[in-house]
């Protein structure tokens, strides 16, 4: 379970036990977690500033599970097509 996400600035944990790679996967009762954590964290003066850090940080706080997912090894960045080019490559037996 998810106990903190830290955000842009943050630096207070110095052993931090994962890296968010940005992406999340919503279903059943959490869609309607959301969609009431954002109704309340629009309230804020800051909320154009927040980040999904910050809505997982929300629903933590509000006592909703966050489960984690780790990924361990064979990792790679895609941010172009000859990167998802190259991912084939994992596949390829040698």
């Amino acid at each position: 379970m998810l106990r903190h996400i830290s955000t842009r600035g943050e630096s207070n944990d110095k052993n931090p036990s994962g890296r968010w790679i940005g992406m999340i996967y919503v279903r059943n009762e959490g869609s309607s977690w959301i969609e009431n954590a954002l109704q309340t964290l629009q309230q804020r003066s800051d909320f154009h500033n927040l980040a999904i850090p910050d809505l997982l940080n929300h629903l933590v706080d509000q006592g909703k599970p966050v489960h984690v997912h780790y990924i361990n090894g064979h990792w790679l960045d895609v941010n172009s097509l000859n990167d998802i080019e190259r991912a084939g490559d994992f596949t390829k037996i040698s």
